[in-house]
């Protein structure tokens, strides 16, 4: 037992290990920073929902109060230590990235990325919905129904973010082993659209990405709303591959929703 700690602590003392360590929790840092001032710019073009959260819904000032700390609580003592993790274990430092197969590969590498997350994400959200017990860890993001703001995007409970949020993405560097560079790009790109889905304002505009198989703050807001339909989120429109490709009963549009969420209605 000795042996494997001393290794251990060989490993982290290295100087390859160090180096991931400082690259982890600055870029962990620098994702949880870059969503917060993103979701503040989109909060501030979004002022008419969140007025009408304040104004309408039963117990809106408190329930918004409550989002913003757990934004902030999501992000920095949950995200930061599973990122700075997934970089120690499963990517490439600065030291030992070599361009693996230049352009091309890195973009392949970040789209691979952003599919395994999403198939994970789905799998996750959808069992929240349709698992027996598995709602309670969903039901507070689902406060936000009639009034949807981009704040909204992150106010989920601890197990949801850790589960459909930021696990699936260590468990994509594990699979396609990008550069540290490669993850942080990755992180922001998906934490972006999961932020454009959750803002009213982007409706008219995302729209026109449902032709090409993305998801669109429509999509996402009729989940919201109806809650058992639209599982995917938040880039590539799951739902409607999965009902075009293999005729599966979703819960996309275009094939209805037959998955009823266990407690959905408590």
């Amino acid at each position: 037992m000795g042996s494997v700690y001393e290794a251990a602590m060989e490993w982290l003392a290295s100087p390859s290990s160090q180096t991931a360590m400082r690259e982890g929790v600055a870029g962990g840092l620098e994702a949880a920073a870059t969503t917060l001032v993103i979701t503040a710019v989109l909060e501030l073009v979004s002022l008419d929902t969140v007025k009408m959260i304040h104004q309408k819904q039963p117990g809106g000032p408190a329930l918004y109060r409550q989002s913003i700390a757990v934004n902030f609580f999501n992000h920095f003592v949950l995200g930061i230590p599973v990122y700075s993790l997934a970089v120690l274990l499963f990517c490439r430092t600065t030291d030992e990235d070599d361009q693996q197969g230049g352009l091309l590969a890195t973009v392949l590498r970040i789209l691979g990325i952003i599919f395994i997350h999403d198939i994970l994400y789905y799998e996750a959200h959808k069992t929240m919905h349709s698992g027996p017990g598995w709602y309670r860890f969903h039901k507070f993001h689902h406060r936000f129904r009639n009034f949807i703001p981009p704040s909204s995007a992150n106010a989920v409970s601890i197990v949801e973010y850790l589960l459909a949020y930021v696990i699936p993405f260590a468990m994509a560097a594990f699979l396609i082993h990008p550069s540290e560079a490669e993850f942080r790009i990755t992180v922001n790109i998906v934490s972006v659209a999961n932020l454009l889905i959750h803002t009213p304002a982007y409706d008219p505009v995302s729209k026109y990405l449902e032709a090409v198989y993305l998801v669109s703050t429509r999509n996402h807001s009729d989940h919201h709303r109806k809650l058992t339909m639209n599982y995917a989120a938040p880039i590539f429109n799951l739902d409607r591959l999965l009902d075009e490709l293999i005729g599966s009963d979703s819960g996309g549009d275009g094939g209805g929703s037959k998955a009823t969420a266990a407690g959905v209605a408590s």
